[in-house]
């Protein structure tokens, strides 16, 4: 009898998926699909000689009831030779490969060998799967009921131990495109943001992938506080709706395609509603916080976000927004060089860098920086007087970032202090003199001050106390401002200035720039605006405003607690480059779509 070998093919597999989220092991994920997808390709056809029922045959009772249940779930499988990996799994699981050569179509899961519990499924093709015939995309809310019905039948009796509101996230690379659906582990009611299962599906809602990680016993105890004292979830949306209404602003470049690293190929100009705030609101008090981790990645405007470095877990309204007219000065800030770098920033920031050099810095700050600061180039300078940081944009040239760090501080008590009117009058002065000549229409916000330590009452019983004195006095006392230009009264997403000064002298130690400081004319007239109300209702209609634990931080420094319950839009804070959709396009009243992601950059 001739041998028949499977014959390799020259692509790689597409697999349609997104990553999973932060509480997963990615590198569990990443070795069952590679071992598997690698399986798969390369072993002879004989080695899937063995009908599905002979894997079936030689599986324990658990594990052999989960391959029939996945055989209803996934057809394909019941006509697919399978083959089982024989090698001994640390985490006590069993890998079955699948695959039917015809389609091109091939398929890894993972069982545990004792219980038989689904752990980890993927399906994959190795060219592009032909779309002729295939239905008409789901909506986002086919697709989340989609996603739920799978997690309920693939869980089983487990399903009771999740929620349905995770975050439901969509990715599109080339032509295919797929939904990821993050369902929290559920305890007491409240969703469990570090631990959970993930489901994917492509547009028509067939199942691309799930993983649930092994079960970790868990003591609630102090690290996950009783939900006995939460609030009534219609509380927390009326706080939302009152304190957080949806904001016009305008985008003038909105990403319609990107790279697989998210550089973005084309874009729009766009007017969207946002949210005015997106941190989470306490469960306990119906306070909103404050989440210096939630913009990490830079997609929500900075203008409604604190700044990190001031550092609070909020119980007060955020600073009002006042309207200032500046006349610009049209200050260079882009420079050709190194030399360039140095000389302005001893002209301009008031630092001697004679005898000091600007240096590439080569540390991984890129793993955690946002798109757009994937694309400036990072330099410091380091002395025994101070440090020095600055970015330069690989667009335009312009320096965007600067900070400076007096070396061997030490708090004087009572500490010198300009006041707040003369440090808003500064930062104005520092901003205005790099705009363009002419007049200017900006809002500014001025934060109450950094690095001071607040009276007793106002810290809340959850801070660990002993670690706040340290960690206030390790830098001087500081204001900061954050400012934003408009266009025809209308805040612009990309003109974002922030400016934080040293309260003792009012020496500039930090600034952001946007990397060009013209605007957009082709904006479009928000003549033809929704409402902010019919904005918010789509808003929630679509991204659930879910319980759950979160991990609270008060000016930088951790809880005694490991986690607070909270109230937040469930569409933020997820391990991936493009978060949201916290967007609401203006005119058609829809959720902002998320960029096409092209393979090729084309």
């Amino acid at each position: 009898m001739e041998k028949k070998v499977m014959t390799l093919r020259l692509r790689l597999p597409i697999v349609l998926t997104v990553e999973p989220p932060m509480w997963s092991s990615k590198r569990f994920v990443s070795a069952l699909s590679t071992v598997g997808l690698f399986i798969t390709l390369f072993l002879p056809a004989d080695a899937f000689a063995s009908a599905a029922d002979d894997v079936a045959a030689r599986l324990d009772a658990g594990p052999r009831r989960s391959l029939e249940q996945l055989r209803q779930i996934v057809p394909e499988i019941k006509s697919m030779p399978l083959q089982k990996d024989d090698v001994e799994d640390q985490l006590g699981l069993i890998t079955i490969h699948g695959a039917a050569e015809a389609s091109d179509l091939y398929i890894t899961f993972s069982l545990d060998q004792w219980t038989g519990k689904i752990h980890f499924y993927q399906r994959a093709y190795s060219k592009e799967p032909n779309k002729q015939g295939k239905s008409q995309p789901m909506s986002r809310r086919e697709i989340r009921e989609k996603c739920v019905a799978y997690a309920t039948s693939l869980l089983g009796g487990d399903w009771a131990q999740y929620r349905g509101d995770g975050p439901l996230m969509f990715r599109q690379v080339d032509d295919a495109a797929s939904y990821t659906l993050n369902l929290p582990r559920d305890l007491n009611g409240g969703g469990m943001i570090d631990d959970g299962c993930v489901v994917s599906v492509d547009e028509q809602g067939t199942l691309i992938s799930f993983f649930r990680p092994k079960e970790t016993p868990r003591d609630p105890g102090d690290y996950y506080p009783s939900t006995v004292n939460w609030i009534a979830k219609d509380q927390a949306v009326a706080r939302l709706r009152r304190e957080s209404p949806m904001r016009l602003m305008y985008v003038e470049r909105l990403p319609v395609t990107v790279d697989e690293q998210g550089n973005t190929i084309s874009s729009r100009p766009a007017l969207i509603y946002a949210p005015t705030r997106i941190d989470p609101i306490d469960g306990e008090t119906g306070l909103f916080t404050y989440d210096p981790f939630l913009d990490r990645w830079g997609v929500f405007p900075k203008w409604f976000a604190t700044p990190m470095h001031v550092g609070y877990w909020t119980t007060i309204m955020p600073p009002a927004e006042t309207l200032v007219q500046v006349k610009g000065g049209g200050a260079p800030s882009v420079v050709a060089n190194l030399d360039e770098s140095a000389a302005w920033i001893s002209q301009y920031m008031g630092v001697d860098m004679t005898g000091k050099s600007l240096d590439k810095d080569r540390s991984r700050w890129f793993m955690y920086a946002s798109v757009e600061e994937r694309r400036e180039e990072r330099y410091s300078s380091w002395s025994v007087e101070n440090i020095i940081n600055i970015r330069i944009s690989k667009d335009t040239g312009r320096i965007t970032y600067f900070s400076y760090k007096e070396n061997g501080y030490q708090r004087q008590e009572p500490e010198a202090d300009i006041g707040p009117e003369a440090a808003q009058a500064t930062a104005i002065a520092f901003i205005q003199q790099f705009l363009p000549p002419g007049d200017h229409a900006m809002l500014i916000k001025a934060h109450p001050v950094a690095n001071q330590m607040p009276e007793p009452d106002d810290i809340p019983e959850w801070v660990n106390r002993r670690d706040m004195t340290g960690w206030i006095q390790s830098d001087p006392p500081s204001y900061v401002f954050q400012f934003i230009r408009l266009y025809q009264g209308i805040p612009v997403k990309e003109q974002y200035f922030q400016v934080s000064l040293d309260g003792r002298d009012g020496r500039i130690t930090r600034f952001e720039m946007p990397k060009s400081m013209s605007i957009d004319t082709a904006l479009p007239d928000s003549d033809q605006a929704i409402a902010p109300e019919k904005a918010m209702d789509v808003l929630l209609a679509d991204v659930p405003f879910s319980r759950t634990y979160y991990y609270p931080v008060y000016r930088n420094i951790f809880t005694k607690y490991t986690y607070r319950p909270v109230y937040r839009l469930s569409s933020v804070g997820m391990d991936t480059f493009w978060e949201g959709p916290l967007y609401v396009d203006a005119f058609t009243g829809n959720l902002v779509s998320f960029p096409k992601v092209l393979k090729d950059g084309k």
